[in-house]
């Protein structure tokens, strides 16, 4: 927390300042990418539709039950086909490298704090939009976390290079906000965080939002989001601590807390 409250005390020293009216700049700062920046996946679809495919059945044993399902992240990705590494790189990627872990115990605490398991990022994967619209309808809390980031990633493809978009695209990012701010306010979890920030960064178009869900993450008990927040600070030099800050306050407000 000393380093939380250090970056917060940074932030309040500074001012605060409308989100709205530093929206152009930030449109600007979009274009440069990092490798932490959330980053859109090629392969999901602009249109709901079954997903070929699905994991082997040695794969599928293998990732079934609560043990983990390998000693650490690359191990794990070494005993998988190519298009289930795939789909967990990207993944991993969009997300700064969550999904890793270096032991079972670390795994195991991964999954205790409510990050969803490698079975889970493949299964839902798989299935239809229409599966996961039911399962979100049945107030699966994961569902809905998959579901908004599967429709933020067809925000991120379908938009211009300076942000515009079609309506039927700027109602598939309200959908995606809606699903993330619902979860968010469904628990402590650490990952809702990450997701909400991700959501609000490429709804608003501006990467201080995925900032301050990093901190909310740190709040919400990941230690690995100080040293994340380190990196992606330093990948975003023109990142504005006064935006981060009032999104920070904002999120904090949304999850209740």
């Amino acid at each position: 927390m000393h380093t939380l409250n250090s970056v917060c005390c940074v932030l309040i020293s500074i001012g605060l300042v409308s989100v709205l009216g530093s929206c152009e700049k930030s449109k600007e700062r979009s274009d440069h990418s990092a490798d932490v920046r959330v980053q859109a996946s090629s392969k999901i679809p602009l249109q709901p539709s079954e997903q070929a495919g699905g994991m082997s059945n040695r794969n599928a044993e293998r990732l079934a039950g609560e043990a983990p399902p390998a000693a650490s992240w690359g191990q794990l990705l070494s005993i998988l086909s190519h298009e289930e590494r795939e789909v967990l790189t990207r993944a991993n990627h969009r997300y700064m490298g969550l999904l890793e872990f270096s032991s079972p115990q670390e795994y195991d605490a991964l999954v205790k704090a409510g990050f969803p398991k490698p079975k889970e990022w493949l299964a839902f994967q798989e299935m239809s939009d229409y599966e996961i619209e039911k399962r979100v309808h049945a107030n699966e809390k994961m569902a809905r976390l998959f579901y908004a980031d599967r429709l933020i990633q067809r925000v991120e493809l379908a938009s211009g290079r300076f942000g515009e978009r079609a309506p039927e695209v700027e109602r598939i990012a309200i959908d995606a906000t809606v699903q993330a701010a619902t979860a968010l306010k469904g628990g402590r979890d650490p990952f809702s965080a990450y997701v909400y920030g991700k959501v609000s960064s490429v709804q608003l178009g501006m990467p201080e939002p995925l900032a301050a869900g990093i901190m909310l993450a740190s709040d919400r008990g990941d230690l690995r989001a100080k040293q994340i927040l380190h990196l992606f600070s330093k990948a975003q030099p023109d990142l504005r601590l006064d935006i981060v800050h009032v999104q920070y306050q904002d999120m904090k407000r949304a999850g209740h807390e």
